[in-house]
């Protein structure tokens, strides 16, 4: 069974209900919520919402979450709308378009797709089942990196993360491959403790600050199978130098802000790493707002300013993944 409506929500008096409702009709006896952020591209989002419809497990309930999208959407609801629940909310971002959907989320656990991504067919069951297995906090499995441009996108790279595996702090820190279509996070964890959501307010990283939370207290597992297509659109904003330098200084300041003592697990070099990107984006950002340039020329800037803690960083990673063989 899947939720469909505002109006099938209605049937039952409390969220327990729903989820007992779920429980009953899932093959495994437990329920997945997947959250869907979208702003842009309904075509894509139809094709993400079927490929989550083709799962040879069934998941509970599809949350599509509109973040006061500027797009028609009418026909998108006409075709989908018995088979996900629907909200609209004023932009805010993709962070706070999946914290809605973690917040009005009734299953035993939480999964999240990009509206631009897909899932393969069988990865809710091998994710699922791994977790039920190994009694499991939360998860990332492997994932492609597919190009959009290709009629029949075509799979450019396969991203392995078998060793990305246990404690990941702190490792993340340093390079984190998880891509946020391929976590799942039992429901429990998220209901418990608020803190453990999306960044909101960051522009970029919002997911890692979240698997940051989760990383300080709670290992991974890691299913080393591309069970998730990741698209490729020209330079995704990731992997732009002004993006990391961004992320990487916001990051560390809000570590350095609710958990300083884990902050201080970090190597010397790392921690310089992290300063030098905050006073990094603060020289581009003065920059930035004094001048007319154009975004190239701050890319450029970007790089060269992020050249130092991309080598520092990277030699922490080498290490730290050189302690878990």
């Amino acid at each position: 069974m899947i939720l469909n409506t505002i109006e099938q929500t209605n049937r039952f008096e409390t969220d327990a209900e729903i989820s007992r409702e779920f429980s009953r009709a899932s093959p495994v006896g437990v329920a997945v919520s997947v959250v869907i952020p979208f702003y842009r591209g309904v075509e894509w989002l139809c094709e993400a919402v079927e490929s989550v419809l083709r799962q040879t497990l069934p998941v509970q309930e599809i949350i599509v979450v509109n973040d006061g999208s500027p797009e028609d959407v009418s026909g998108f609801l006409r075709k989908y709308g018995s088979s996900v629940v629907y909200r609209e909310k004023a932009n805010g971002g993709p962070a706070a378009a999946r914290n809605t959907g973690i917040e009005i989320a009734v299953g035993d656990y939480v999964a999240f797709l990009d509206s631009d991504d897909l899932w393969m067919p069988d990865k809710n069951e091998k994710q699922l089942s791994a977790m039920e297995r190994c009694g499991a906090s939360w998860s990332h499995t492997g994932y492609e990196l597919f190009d959009t441009e290709s009629a029949a996108y075509e799979t450019v790279r396969t991203v392995s993360i078998g060793d990305f595996d246990g404690k990941l702090f702190p490792r993340m820190m340093y390079s984190n491959p998880l891509a946020t279509p391929s976590v799942m996070v039992r429901a429990s964890l998220l209901r418990e403790d608020r803190d453990l959501r999306f960044g909101e307010g960051m522009r970029y990283g919002q997911d890692q600050y979240l698997w940051m939370r989760l990383a300080l207290g709670r290992p991974i597992l890691a299913i080393d199978e591309p069970l998730v297509k990741v698209r490729m659109r020209g330079k995704n904003a990731s992997l732009r130098a002004r993006a990391q330098i961004k992320a990487k200084a916001l990051l560390y300041e809000r570590l350095s802000s609710f958990a300083p003592d884990r902050s201080a697990e970090l190597s010397s070099s790392a921690r310089f790493g992290f300063r030098w990107c905050a006073v990094g984006e603060g020289l581009l950002d003065r920059f930035d707002s004094g001048h007319t340039a154009r975004d190239n020329v701050i890319e450029w800037m970007s790089r060269f300013f992020y050249v130092v803690p991309w080598l520092l960083f990277k030699f922490n990673a080498y290490c730290s993944r050189r302690k878990t063989l």
